[in-house]
């Protein structure tokens, strides 16, 4: 392998020059914890092609670790399976038929502790048939979802679509007790209110206790409502849907395990909290959540939201942000589908893997030429706080080569096939960075270039300053350095050694930081702050992209990730 001394080009130059205003960064408290990469190899359609459209799937991971996702297709409730996540998935099988103007939808599915299935779903008459009814139903399976059998109808709402009830989510309690919680209009037949209702079954599903109002604001509709119970197992949370003021948000009820839902839940109530640590405007749609937690503890929301694109559900897409283990403070907002602008990704949900990926389904037309509704998933890697030992072998780009069996560090690639992964090591003179950057089609004849920001000394300001490094590195091994000033980056001299590696599908790079460059090498445990991003240029008729760690800002350092060295 071949090491190279490159010396920087260009000159320092003036923060003020060409007239440009002063601006005085601001030190944000960093936004720590886990980041979530989604990895654009991983997408999948899951849906069949035999139906029309397809759309509001829910996925669990069974006990015996293969998958089973249930979906709306054609006004059928239906269920597919796979053996494996990145396997191909079954042709589905039908749970609950559509019955001539009565649609089966909105299903969920949920494994019971002695290890049967409970699909539940919502038959939505239309027309004028006033015999027909809204309603909640379940079925069970006892063979893993190749056959249904037990339903039972649990709640029944009005006939008209202005009463109906709405989109049925369970848990199971430690002692077997089943919370299956839902939208209702059914007591609001003057009014365009909603609450949120709940059933108990004490015997597997087979008998359900009346109805209860566990959730609402007068004068408003909660609705969606997706329940977990915490891992510590004293609290119950469900993320919804208000509107209480302009337009939809995602908020969270809560409740203690102990006399669980023995009030409503109002307005009023501190039991009712907004989610999001950022706030969104009230303009801004921002609907239909889906709540998990992570083994680590996190809690994980998703919904459709129109930040960034056309202010209506019809323009929305998937966003997942990541909360505490109360189910608090959500932050590190990511996009899982890159959809077109024109396009949609609605209904959406979250599934935990038994090996600590997250699994993300969209309903959308985004990837079919006939523009109809299909369930598409994706995963997304886990990545944790990085922690660094000191003096461990350093990574190089040709003794050490990244492979895809192992753990990265970091990891960038949701926008396309091309993808970047990342791994820190230390001694005691040099930071090292290492990269891979690949993809079988793209980086060897264009290859893309690497930046990685870091904040050596947690300055966390709300924008490039001082002590602040940009490092831009190509393809070819060149490295251009940049510091913070005022909101804008500098270029500096400085020289760095890098050690570069070219295949046949991209390129090893590994950049020596040098401690005394970065402001003297940290105690352990001290936060330093980070990011990366992948800049992949026009090939062909595709156009360029820039990606960034997800979550993270690229002009804002407080946003990005946290490294430390122990």
């Amino acid at each position: 392998m071949k090491s190279i001394v490159i010396k920087l080009l260009g000159l320092s130059l003036v923060a003020m020059a060409c007239g440009r205003p002063a601006s005085a960064q601001t030190y944000h408290p960093p936004v720590e914890g886990i980041r979530i990469a989604w990895d654009a190899r991983t997408l999948r359609k899951i849906s069949s092609d035999n139906f029309r459209n397809a759309g509001y799937a829910r996925m669990i991971q069974l006990k015996d670790n293969t998958l089973r996702c249930i979906y709306e297709a054609d006004g059928n409730t239906v269920i597919t399976s796979s053996e494996h996540v990145n396997f191909s998935w079954s042709e589905p099988i039908i749970i609950a038929a559509r019955q001539n103007s009565i649609a089966m939808a909105v299903p969920d599915i949920l494994q019971l502790q002695d290890g049967s299935l409970l699909a539940m779903y919502n038959p939505r008459p239309r027309g004028t048939d006033t015999t027909q009814h809204f309603g909640i139903k379940t079925k069970k399976s006892y063979d893993g979802g190749q056959t249904w059998t037990d339903e039972r109808t649990l709640y029944q709402a009005g006939s008209k679509f202005e009463d109906g009830c709405w989109e049925p989510s369970a848990i199971q309690m430690p002692d077997g007790e089943i919370q299956l919680f839902f939208a209702n209009e059914g007591p609001f037949t003057k009014t365009n209110e909603q609450n949120i209702s709940m059933v108990r079954s004490k015997d597997g599903g087979l008998t359900w206790s009346t109805a209860i109002a566990v959730s609402f604001r007068k004068g408003s509709r909660d609705g969606m409502p997706v329940p977990v119970l915490l891992k510590d197992s004293k609290e119950i949370i469900f993320a919804i849907e208000d509107n209480g003021f302009k337009n939809f948000k995602p908020y969270m009820i809560r409740s203690g395990v102990k006399n669980n839902w023995a009030a409503t839940v109002d307005a009023k109530s501190a039991d009712r909290e907004y989610v999001l640590a950022d706030k969104i405007p009230d303009s801004i749609y921002a609907g239909a959540p889906y709540l998990r937690q992570l083994p680590s503890g996190e809690t994980i929301l998703s919904y459709q939201g129109t930040e960034g694109r056309i202010n209506n559900m019809n323009h929305s897409e998937m966003k997942v942000v990541i909360g505490d283990p109360s189910g608090r403070n959500f932050t590190r907002k990511s996009v899982p589908f890159d959809l077109k602008a024109d396009r949609s990704g609605l209904w959406n949900s979250l599934t935990v893997l038994d090996n600590g990926d997250v699994a993300a389904l969209t309903s959308t037309a985004n990837y079919s030429d006939k523009r109809k509704g299909e369930v598409v998933m994706i995963r997304g890697h886990v990545m944790p706080e990085i922690m660094v030992k000191k003096n461990l072998a350093v990574p190089d780009g040709t003794n050490r080569q990244i492979t895809a069996k192992d753990k990265y560090q970091m990891f960038i690639g949701q926008k396309g096939p091309v993808n970047l992964r990342g791994y820190f090591a230390a001694d005691n003179k040099d930071l090292h960075l290492t990269v891979k950057v690949a993809d079988l089609d793209t980086v060897a004849s264009n290859p893309p270039d690497v930046e990685l920001f870091i904040d050596p000394q947690n300055r966390s300001y709300d924008m490039p300053g001082k002590s602040i490094f940009k490092l831009s590195l190509t393809a070819n091994g060149e490295v251009t350095v940049f510091e913070g000033e005022a909101g804008q980056w500098e270029k500096i001299n400085q020289r760095f050694k890098v050690s570069l590696k070219k295949q046949a599908d991209g390129y090893f790079a590994d950049v020596a930081l040098p401690w005394k460059f970065l402001g003297g090498q940290p105690k352990p445990n001290t936060r330093m702050g980070f990011n990366m991003s992948l800049i992949v240029p026009p090939n062909g008729s595709k156009p360029g992209y820039t990606e960034t760690i997800s979550g993270n800002e690229t002009e804002k350092p407080f946003t990005w990730c946290t490294l430390k060295l122990y």
